[in-house]
């Protein structure tokens, strides 16, 4: 056997019994001068101090509201502040210099990566697409071209975050009476909820809220809601609608076929009234043509030398 150690060999006594022998030395603790001791234990408590010692939040009140239990931790985290923005200002350096190099070595066409979108889900895209644009063959996530800025944030984890908007969402669905509101406060609540086995139910609820207009949807699912909305058949209640709305309009169109037919009707009558009156007035001046040749008197003309007389 390999030992850590060595053997000392027995020793044995005049009868070749083996006596049992003590430790040949041991090594002996470094010997701390209580001033070191001291000292030790004042920079703990100024430490503690001035961090906000882990023993503030290992035992919590359980009576108290999980909005106490967020401010006391803000304040334990206003303490450290000045560490962790020194180790932010670190991170975001070192994330500009990624930045300066990922875009000399990504470059290489159809090679996938990994992204993470606004709801914390990972995905994968491929860099360097080809298609054309205006008539020019352009690159799509080209990251040699792309102007990013490195931003760092100091603050809650996201499942923190997500745990106090879901908080905040199920507080406000109390204060509301609109139906429509509390609808969509709680497919908020419902698509920000973490837990094992609840993406699919996230992704329903965005969906959702897609579709009552809340949240912007992406290029890729734009198209999705296009092509489903194209290959969706009526129902039974839109087919009932549209049929309704074309005998109104079949009624209307018609209604103002038969207000032009009565208007044309008017006219004609209009056009024979003023033709009859017209026939009218030329047959009264006949007649006055007529009692004026009969009656009227008879005019004898001046007489003039040399000349024939008539009666008129």
């Amino acid at each position: 056997k390999d030992y850590p150690y060595l053997l000392v060999n027995p020793i044995t006594d005049a009868n070749g019994s083996e006596i049992p022998g003590g430790p040949v030395a041991y090594t002996k603790p470094p010997s701390v001068p209580q001033a070191m001791a001291a000292l030790l234990q004042l920079t703990e408590e100024d430490m503690n101090d001035l961090l906000g010692g882990s023993a503030q939040m290992d035992m919590p009140n359980p009576a108290i509201s999980g909005v106490a239990l967020d401010i006391q931790q803000n304040r334990l985290d206003m303490q450290s502040y000045i560490y962790m923005s020194n180790m932010a200002k670190a991170i975001k350096r070192g994330g500009e210099i990624f930045l300066e190099i990922a875009q000399d070595i990504y470059v290489e066409e159809g090679r996938k990566m990994k992204v993470v979108d606004k709801q914390g889900a990972t995905d994968q895209v491929e860099l360097m697409v080809p298609y054309v644009k205006n008539g020019e063959q352009i690159y799509k996530n080209d990251l040699s071209r792309a102007k990013l800025d490195v931003a760092t944030t100091v603050g809650p984890t996201s499942s923190s975050k997500r745990a106090a908007t879901v908080r905040a969402l199920t507080s406000m669905i109390g204060l509301s009476d609109d139906p429509e509101t509390k609808q969509v406060l709680a497919a908020m609540a419902l698509m920000n909820m973490e837990g094992e086995g609840v993406d699919e139910i996230r992704d329903y609820f965005r969906q959702k809220l897609i579709k009552l207009g809340v949240i912007e949807p992406t290029q890729e699912e734009a198209e999705a809601l296009m092509a489903a909305a194209q290959n969706q058949k009526p129902s039974a209640q839109d087919q009932y609608l549209q049929a309704a709305a074309q005998e109104a309009q079949a009624k209307a169109v018609k209604a103002q076929a038969d207000t032009i037919y009565t208007q044309a009707r008017a006219d004609e009558t209009r056009a024979k009234t003023a033709e009859t009156l017209a026939e009218i007035d030329i047959k009264r001046g006949e007649q006055a043509m007529n009692v004026i040749e009969k009656f009227g008197p008879r005019v004898t003309p001046p007489s003039f030398p040399n000349a024939p007389v008539e009666e008129f």
